[in-house]
Parts: C-alpha cells; structure tokens; sequence
C-alpha cells in the first residue's frame, strides 16, 4: 500500500517539477531550471507494516469514540423532544377554562365582586344615617343657640347694672380716698419740714464749732525735684516726696501741679539754689494766677545762688497751686533736696 502512496507521491512531484528517471535505486529530477536532483530512498517493508497496523488502529478507535458520541446524541435529542411534548401538555391544561389557574382567577374574581357589593350596601346605609344625624344636630344647635342667646342677654343686662353701681360706688370711694390723703400729706409735710428745719439747725450748729478746730494732725508735702531744668521758664517738679501727709486737705496732682481737696488756708514755700548768667525770676501760683513774683540779677557769673518765694493763700476746694523759676542759662536748680525744695502745708479752715 505505501508503495503505491510513494509511487503516487513521487509522480505528483515529477509532474510538478517538469521531468525525472530511476538509474541504481536512485530518482533522479531535472528542474525546468535545468537541475538534476538525485534522491535515494530506503524503505522497510516490516516498519511500514507496523505504522499501517498502527494508524488503522487508531482510525478504528476513533470511529468507535465518534459512534459513541453519536448515539449519546441521539438519546440526548430523544429526551429533550419527550421534555417539550410534556411541557406542550403542561400549558394546554394550565390554560384551559378548567385549568386550576383560571378556576383560582375565577374564585378570586367572585370573591372581590361579592365583597364590593357589601361595600356599596354599607355605604349607603352609613350615607341615610348621617343624613339622619345630620338633621338631628341642625335640630339641636338652633335649640342650644336660642338659650345661649337668651341667657348671655340677661348676663349682660345683670353686667350693665353691676357696673353702673359699681362705677358709683367708686366715684364715693375715690372722693373719699383723695380727700384723706391730701390731709394726711399736708400733716407728713408740716412734721418732715419741721425735722429737717431741725436737723439742719443742728448741722450749721456743728459746721459753726467745726470751724475753728484745726486737727491735731499737720497736713502736708515736702520734695524735691531730680532735674536741673537747664534754662529759661520751667515748673518746679514733685517727683522726689521726702514727707507726705497732705490728705485729706490737699493731694499731688501729678509731678507739676497739687490741689486741694477742702476749702481753707495754704501755706506754700519754693527755696531753690541756682546759677544764671544775668537774671532769675522765681514765682509761686494759685488758682491759674501767680501771687509771688521775686527776681534777682546774678552779675553775669556762673556761682550759685540762693532764690525765695513764700505765701500763706487762701483757696477753694479743687483748686490747683505750683511753682515756676527762669534762669537766663545754666541751671534753674540744684538736684539735691537740702539745696532746692517745695513745701506745702494746710494751715487752717478760713472763716465764715
């Protein structure tokens, strides 16, 4: 058989490839280009028989899986046509008029339609009963609306006269009432009026004694400032206390300026050691106006000298005092406290 394939084959190769010719077991092949080609084949009689038995026995079992298959088909087919002939059967029954579906439709159906017609019968029942109440309670409230009207009318008349006596009765008693007040106040004035006009006797009485008394204590300042004012107008500054008692007669203010905090006499001293080259001026002032004025001519030298001012004044209360020095150049005052001071003392109340 394979003889026959390879003779087969080697024809099919030789008509393809133009001419060839067999010489010592040997095929030689001449191509239209003109090449021999020579090919020597050795074929085994017994392999070639073993690969024929070989594939026929793989070509038999294959035909016998491909049998199997088939008929495996066949049942398959077979099943599935008996399945869909029994379903077929199966919805002929469900949808009949006799089926169980369209007979449990049917019950449902009735069922709703009986239900609804007792609906109906029972709304119209409830529809003639409220008809009935509804005349009934039109009945009854124009009943109730005839009494209430008769009955609030007489209240309102029993109002009327009440408020009428009433409104009298007042009118009596608010005549009355006026009438007891206005003596009543007229006497609570006399007897006020009567203990202030003695209370006040009494308060100037002791104002009068207090006037001449001057405390045991002494109310004042005495300090130093810590600059030298360096020339020209300069305001003698607080900021160096060396005693103060001065409240509450009189208080420092701030560092250029004391006030006083009760009305009486004031007695102030500004003693200031100082060089200038030609004049000094030295002042004291109370309530915005300067009482002291001193001044002094130093003959153009640089040497220190001694300046005064001193003044016993009365003042009110709240009223301000300080002092003021000019010098021409160098210094206004000395630093030290035993050199240049500021004393100011509360001296007494001053007379009615």
């Amino acid at each position: 058989m394979f003889r026959v394939i390879a003779v087969t084959a080697l024809a099919a190769l030789a008509a393809a490839q133009s001419e060839f010719s067999a010489s010592d077991g040997a095929i030689n092949i001449e191509t239209r280009e003109g090449v021999t080609v020579a090919r020597r084949q050795q074929i085994s009689v017994f392999e070639l028989s073993s690969a024929v038995a070989n594939l026929e026995s793989q070509l038999s079992a294959s035909n016998a899986e491909n049998s199997a298959q088939v008929e495996r088909a066949g049942l398959l087919r077979a099943q599935q046509e008996s399945e869909n002939s029994l379903l077929r059967l199966q919805m002929a029954g469900l949808g009949g008029s006799d089926s169980p579906l369209a007979l449990g439709v049917q019950a449902i159906a009735n069922d709703m339609q009986a239900r609804t017609a007792d609906l109906l019968t029972a709304a119209t029942a409830n529809t003639n009963r409220l008809n009935t109440l509804e005349g009934t309670l039109s009945t009854t409230v124009a009943t109730m609306t005839n009494t209430m009207d008769s009955r609030i009318n007489g209240v309102l008349a029993s109002l009327a006269s009440t408020g009428t006596a009433l409104r009298a009765s007042s009118a009596s008693t608010a005549t009355a009432l006026r009438a007891s007040q206005t003596a009543g106040a007229s006497t609570l004035t006399a007897s006020v009026n009567a203990q202030l006009t003695r209370v006040n006797t009494s308060i100037r009485a002791v104002n009068v004694a207090l006037v001449g008394k001057r405390s045991a204590a002494s109310h004042m300042w005495v300090g130093s400032c810590s600059n030298h004012g360096n020339g020209g107008w300069r305001e003698y500054c607080f900021d160096r206390a060396l005693h103060d008692s001065a409240r509450p007669m009189f208080r420092k203010e701030n560092n250029n300026r004391m006030r006083s905090i009760l009305a009486g006499f004031y007695h102030v001293q500004f003693h200031r050691m100082n060089q200038t080259c030609n004049w000094e001026h030295t002042l004291l002032y109370f309530d915005g106006t300067h009482r002291v004025h001193t001044h002094d001519w130093q003959g153009g030298n640089s040497r220190w000298r001694e300046s005064h001012a001193s003044l016993v004044y009365p003042l009110a209360a709240n009223k301000q005092f300080w002092a003021r020095a000019w010098n021409s150049c160098w210094s206004n005052w000395h630093t030290t406290y035993y050199h240049t001071q500021f004393f100011a003392m509360y001296v007494g109340a001053i007379p009615a």
